[in-house]
């Protein structure tokens, strides 16, 4: 196995091919079983005009704009895993038309989020944003829908360049918190993927940059939308404690664990309940 040298190779169609991937789960059109991310990720109707597909979606999980903002402007997972500012139909210079709060006006994501009716700060957060907030999700491809291989994607669950990471953390947790030589090698083997070789001299991690609060805001940038940054935060000591944009600091414990379910506990008088539940 190697890291894709494409940054969108393991999630393109057909990427159950990426020699980076380790474990997905198999979805396929020709199967007859697609994998619905579209829905959950892609704005509304009018937004199928842009990339010449058939699905569409309920208005998508947004990108919180910290999050959108950790990507450096020369990062190129930043312009290619994301659909951002004047949306296009697809080959075309005219631009995809709003349907909600922007009604018959071109559609232009923004990085900001209203937090309510009235666009001040305060109550309401995300679930008051409009149509245009925030950067919508585009790591997943699914092609056009005149191609061969269209929504022909795995949803990937392990790929090889998680375990580079966790490789690297593990040795610079045993070496209290120090990046090494080889701590370096790894994450650098996936980071330089995402810029330019006359960028990547002065992008390049080092001993002294590779902290490990840069490694977790690294694995955010890499990892975003997999389903990893909970689990970070936890394990970095920054899920209750941290602050970004409309989160505040819980200090709950409760928040780091799931409850047991009741029938296991009703059933094995030795399990004691999870605090909290």
């Amino acid at each position: 196995m190697r890291l894709d040298p494409d940054i969108l190779g393991p999630f393109k169609p057909l990427n159950n091919l990426s020699p980076e991937n380790i474990f997905q789960f198999a979805f396929s059109r020709k199967g007859g079983f697609t994998f619905g991310w579209g829905g959950f990720f892609f704005g509304y109707g009018n937004m199928s005009q842009a990339l010449n597909v058939t699905y569409s979606g309920w208005n998508a999980f947004v990108v919180i704009p910290n999050a959108f903002d950790a990507y450096k402007e020369n990062d190129n997972r930043k312009k290619e895993w994301f659909l951002f500012g004047p949306q296009l139909k697809y080959q075309s210079t005219d631009p995809v038309i709003a349907t909600e709060e922007f009604e018959g006006k071109p559609l232009i994501y923004v990085n900001n989020i209203r937090r309510n009716s009235e666009g001040e700060t305060g109550e309401g957060g995300m679930t008051s944003g409009e149509e245009n907030s925030g950067a919508r999700f585009h790591k997943y491809r699914s092609g056009t829908k005149t191609d061969p291989n269209y929504q022909e994607n795995d949803y990937i669950i392990y790929r090889l360049t998680e375990l580079y990471f966790n490789k690297a953390e593990a040795i610079m947790r045993k070496n209290g918190g120090q990046a090494t030589s080889v701590a370096i090698a790894l994450i650098n083997e996936s980071k330089k993927r995402a810029f330019s070789q006359q960028d990547w001299t002065s992008e390049a991690y080092t001993t002294a940059t590779l902290t490990m609060d840069e490694l977790l805001k690294e694995r955010g940038r890499e990892f975003i939308f997999e389903g990893k940054r909970r689990t970070d935060l936890i394990r970095f000591g920054e899920f209750t404690s941290g602050t970004w944009w409309d989160h505040q600091v819980t200090g709950d414990v409760t928040r780091k664990l799931f409850p047991i379910p009741a029938i296991q506990v009703n059933s094995n008088p030795n399990l004691v309940q999870n605090p909290g539940y």
